[in-house]
């Protein structure tokens, strides 16, 4: 199933915080939690639509599944030129 680039941009966040030292890996559930916490990864970001994609990716996958699983290398291609601003797309 093809996810939504808000969804992968999320998925980043929690992927690149993990690089910046965070002390546990960048999960389905870690992202739920920052979302859940008001995150939003670029201006325009749709949460409420992110919540429920990301909802069905636990239902499938687990909390505990690791966010990069979910991202291909052409994703962080694209990401390189995304702003707070832009999504990028």
């Amino acid at each position: 199933m093809a996810w939504s680039w808000m969804l992968k941009r999320l998925l980043m966040a929690e992927v690149e915080n993990d690089i910046e030292g965070r002390s546990s890996p960048a999960t389905l559930g870690t992202a739920k939690d920052s979302l859940e916490h008001g995150y939003e990864p670029f201006v325009g970001f749709d949460s409420h639509k992110v919540g429920l994609e990301l909802a069905a990716l636990i239902a499938t996958h687990g909390d505990t599944a690791l966010a990069d699983h979910f991202l291909t290398d052409d994703d962080w291609t694209k990401h390189a030129m995304c702003t707070p601003l832009s999504s990028g797309e």
